[in-house]
């Protein structure tokens, strides 16, 4: 997930509160205490994941190949991976034939539009 305001929302309001009424606990890397190099805390934790939620948000014209890399380590793994990124935010050419869904969202910190 890109850790930046207009993630923060959807993340908080919708996407934690749905894994974990789920069952599950939901992990983000920024917000795990460790002294390790965050490569390999990320690999650790999708190694011990149940599933994997990769976000692909980013701003427009850019790419952030980390999320690529973990959805793709994880499939690897035959862990289940759920796409997903925000409407109204660049959607990389490449995702979009892919099963991506969609959250809407207004401005940072708005929960009424996190979905």
């Amino acid at each position: 997930m890109w850790f930046y305001d207009v993630t923060h929302a959807a993340y908080n309001d919708g996407i934690e509160h749905a894994i974990r009424d789920s069952g599950y606990r939901a992990l983000r890397i920024d917000k795990k205490e460790h002294n390790n190099k965050i490569d390999d805390e990320i690999i650790a934790e999708i190694r011990r994941a149940k599933f994997l939620v990769a976000d692909f948000t980013c701003e427009n014209e850019k790419v952030r190949g980390g999320v690529y890399f973990e959805a793709g380590f994880a499939m690897g793994l035959r862990i289940p991976v759920i796409m997903d990124s925000c409407k109204g935010v660049s959607r990389r050419r490449s995702l979009r034939h892919s099963a991506v869904q969609p959250h809407r969202m207004g401005h940072a910190g708005d929960a009424s539009n996190a979905a």
